[in-house]
């Protein structure tokens, strides 16, 4: 049997990668942090047949990669802020960097591997440029996987991911707030209308993780799609799917990002590529509904 530890579990990412494991027949285990948000998301994992340990520190994930050999850790726990305060800061750290040290520093010596969830925001022409604190402490992260790749021999996978959707989002993210406006008729006022954004469905996203455990994977891979869109041509998709018209604006004078086209062109995992274009991605997003 193939054994899977999984951090983030109980995310929009995390919870749909561990139902797809389970699916395949993985023994999958669950560390994660203990808050009260996650109770029923833990109890819906449990329900699953999913084995579900509270972290508790380096010698916990020790025991049970040495329990299970072979194992992959699919490390997709994050603190995703926009923007930050102060008391921000040590949450931030503790999440995106002090986390996962404790994770590789566990497998270290196994004969585990790690496929550790990177963001796009990280990167400028594929070399870090940071442009927040969260994607700082993410690539604080990768600074430490490769410590633990080059000199401690584990095998870790950093995967690129770019912008994900699809049911069950509950994020602050822009497509679950087109369809809700779609659904109640909520005005909302946009960037400007040719902002790019790269989309894939979460189903997509999964099997690219997946297939960056592979043993033929490189180092450093992309999950993304297969073209951006612009934030026009995503309202667009998203009334074709809702049969609703947006009430949307636009804010044209706002400067257009070009990170999305300029973080960096690594490889995809594998032989992997993404089968739901945007507008069955949408449809089906709407018709199952966008929050869980």
């Amino acid at each position: 049997m193939t054994h899977a530890i999984v951090t983030g579990a109980t995310g929009f990412l995390g919870s749909a990668l561990t139902r797809r494991l389970v699916d395949l027949d993985w023994d999958v285990h669950v560390i994660h942090r203990d808050t009260p948000a996650s109770t029923a998301a833990l109890a819906a994992l449990r329900s699953l047949g999913v084995e579900v340990h509270t972290f508790r520190d380096v010698t916990q994930v020790r025991e049970i990669a040495a329990r299970f050999p072979g194992s992959t850790a699919f490390h997709l726990a994050t603190n995703y802020l926009r923007d930050h305060t102060p008391a921000d800061i040590a949450p931030l750290i503790a999440a995106n960097i002090e986390y996962g040290t404790h994770l590789l520093d566990g497998l270290a010596g196994s004969e585990s591997r790690a496929v550790a969830a990177m963001s796009f925001f990280q990167y400028r022409d594929g070399r870090p440029a940071p442009n927040s604190l969260y994607s700082a402490t993410k690539q604080a992260f990768s600074e430490v996987a490769a410590y633990y790749r080059e000199r401690r021999a584990l095998d870790v996978r950093e995967v690129v991911l770019f912008d994900t959707y699809g049911p069950g989002d509950t994020r602050d993210k822009l497509v679950p707030a087109l369809i809700e406006a779609a659904r109640t008729g909520t005005s909302l006022t946009l960037g400007n209308r040719a902002q790019l954004i790269d989309l894939t469905f979460v189903e997509d996203v999964v099997a690219g993780l997946i297939a960056a455990a592979d043993e033929t994977a490189d180092t450093r891979v992309a999950i993304r799609a297969q073209a951006p869109s612009t934030i026009a041509e995503l309202v667009a998709a998203v009334e074709v799917a809702s049969g609703t018209r947006l009430d949307a604006s636009f804010d044209d004078s706002r400067a257009v990002n070009d990170l999305v086209t300029e973080a960096g062109d690594w490889a995809a995992p594998g032989d992997w590529t993404p089968r739901v274009d945007l507008a069955t991605g949408l449809r089906r997003t709407i018709e199952t509904g966008s929050t869980a």
